[in-house]
């Protein structure tokens, strides 16, 4: 195997262990609010960055433990997040520019788009009871800003460390840390 790919599979294993403590442990930023999407936003860092295989192997690795941590029936997760991997490699890939910001835009809108189908199939497989509308819709708005936060901030993370390993460049002008005069 190539050395990339082994230090690119080791960036990836330390950013799913850190995503997942972060997600688990760090407490959410208020009742309204959901908790933090780290793992989700991982899948969509890997989906517009990163190539297709290890976009499917972030999803996979992301899905599995979610699926471990959340009371989903078996294999939902999994399928929604290489579904998400799939989205954001194929289609928002191709409509967004290839920027930290980007990921932000991208984790606007589909960290309240888990989160509404979490509500959708915790309903449906009976594991939790039916909430009010208007609780649902303010979580899911909620979300939006959330999910923006978090997966630019995770995208900015993952950036950074797959560019001190060497796994990418700097692409884009606005992802270098310097400031132009």
């Amino acid at each position: 195997m190539k050395p990339r790919l082994w230090t690119s599979l080791l960036v990836l294993f330390v950013l799913v262990v850190l995503a997942a403590a972060g997600q688990e442990f760090l407490p959410g930023p208020g009742r309204l609010a959901p908790r933090w999407e780290f793992l989700l936003s991982l899948v969509i860092y890997y989906g517009m960055r990163r190539e297709k295989q290890m976009a499917m192997t972030a999803a996979v690795w992301c899905g599995l433990l979610t699926e471990g941590f959340d009371s989903l029936p078996p294999g939902t997760a999994l399928l929604l997040f290489i579904g998400i991997g799939f989205l954001c490699g194929r289609t928002l890939r191709g409509q967004m520019s290839d920027s930290l910001l980007s990921c932000a835009l991208a984790g606007g809108f589909l960290v309240p788009a888990w989160c509404l189908a979490q509500y959708v199939l915790l309903r449906m497989s009976g594991a939790c009871g039916p909430l009010p509308a208007l609780y649902v819709l303010a979580r899911v708005l909620v979300a939006v800003p959330l999910g923006a936060l978090t997966a630019g901030v995770t995208a900015l993370a993952a950036h950074r460390l797959d560019w001190i390993s060497a796994n990418v460049d700097l692409e884009n002008e606005y992802d270098s840390d310097e400031l132009s005069a």
